[in-house]
């Protein structure tokens, strides 16, 4: 089977990882990518030129760069598909700017939280409408595109929810410690809530806090540290590239995120023995299925309480969020870092049941987010 995939891989997030992967997997099919953003993430790229044919690029012929006119990118999505004769094309998370669609060729909408954000209602409606199959990395995402877009998606969304990236499956040797050590892992972006970690921190005193990513809160997040008085038990570490040893030396990963279609990160540490503990939101609580009332925090506070504690930044993308709890949308809200704290505090008062938690936790990573079954899902809807 000849596979084209339409895909924006400028970054290195986490459906970028999923991408990269999936590409590598695919052992039997001729893997082909329409590149739409204007370059591709080096290790990114370093991964899928070792497995399939060079990018295609929307903007460029050659050497040549084409001026964004709608006609001469319909014309070199049209020439790129001539060439590559596929059988399958694949769009990955986008629900905007995407060419026209011939009208012959199964086409598969992959939904990795792009629904979340607002997109020109007509666009995102034909992508929608003209996908014979939607495929959601989480049951929220796909609630999310049956209430927020579609109304009626008459059964053609199936959820396949994400795993493990398999470059991120080895597990690691537990780096313990005497000092309780909590971590921070995302882009720096105002729905991560990365001050939520520093409230926290402020409220354990035998803590430490690393924070690994980088993004435009960085500098607000490390001027809040400052003043809270909290420098010296907080490093910044930026972009890490073993994030598999990053969670084998920390004992609790926070995840504030006000919004966060299936929360990889989660899984990743659970399989690393380092307890994660999120936001009762969207596909978070769904990765923790279980667990729940023991990891997840329910998000009570509003914008102007955020923002008293330490939250800066614009939301305006995201108007919406999906409620499990209600199996409905609702407005944005923020967890309380007391919360979280009380959590912590509780699992540390008790070291079996902590002990017992981390083995339950990555056993379940290893087994229901298994990439290799994710992988044969994955397959089956392609070829079906």
């Amino acid at each position: 089977m000849r596979i084209m995939n339409v895909a924006s891989l400028q970054t290195k997030g986490g459906v970028e990882v999923i991408y990269a992967d999936m590409c590598n997997a695919l052992a039997g099919h001729q893997v082909e990518h329409f590149v739409m953003s204007s370059r591709i993430n080096e290790e990114i790229l370093r991964c899928i030129n070792e497995v399939s044919a060079p990018p295609r690029f929307h903007n460029k012929w050659g050497a040549l760069h084409l001026p964004r006119i709608p006609f001469l990118r319909q014309w070199r999505f049209e020439s790129a598909l001539k060439q590559a004769k596929p059988d399958l094309l694949v769009g990955w998370n986008r629900l905007h700017d995407f060419p026209t669609l011939p009208k012959n060729l199964p086409f598969i909408h992959y939904e990795h939280g792009t629904s979340w954000y607002e997109h020109p209602q007509q666009e995102a409606l034909a992508i929608l409408q003209r996908a014979d199959r939607i495929i959601c990395a989480s049951h929220a995402a796909k609630r999310m595109i049956e209430l927020k877009w579609l109304k009626k998606s008459d059964d053609k969304i199936v959820v396949n929810r994400n795993a493990v990236p398999a470059s991120r499956s080895q597990k690691q040797p537990r780096q313990e410690s005497s000092q309780l050590r909590l971590a921070f892992a995302g882009r720096f972006h105002p729905v991560k809530a990365p001050w939520v970690v520093l409230q926290v921190l402020l409220k354990l005193k035998n803590a430490t806090a690393s924070f690994a990513g980088k993004g435009e809160q960085w500098e607000p997040t490390k001027k809040l540290a400052e003043q809270l008085g909290l420098t010296d038990r907080v490093r910044f570490l930026g972009h890490v590239s073993d994030m598999t040893a990053f969670y084998a030396e920390h004992d609790y990963l926070i995840c504030p995120s006000v919004r966060e279609p299936f929360g990889l990160v989660a899984v990743e540490a659970m399989l690393q023995g380092c307890i994660p503990l999120t936001t009762h939101v969207d596909g978070l609580s769904e990765a923790l299925s279980g667990e729940q009332h023991r990891l997840c925090v329910p998000a009570t506070l509003s914008m102007a309480e955020a923002v008293k504690l330490g939250h800066t930044g614009d939301l305006k993308h995201v108007t919406h969020v999906y409620d499990p709890s209600t199996d409905s949308l609702r407005g944005v809200l923020f967890p309380d870092p007391n919360q979280f704290a009380e959590k912590i505090s509780q699992l540390e008062a008790a070291p079996a049941e902590k002990k017992a938690l981390q083995e339950k936790l990555q056993l379940r990573a290893q087994t229901e987010y298994s990439f290799t079954s994710f992988i044969e899902r994955q397959r089956a809807i392609y070829e079906k």
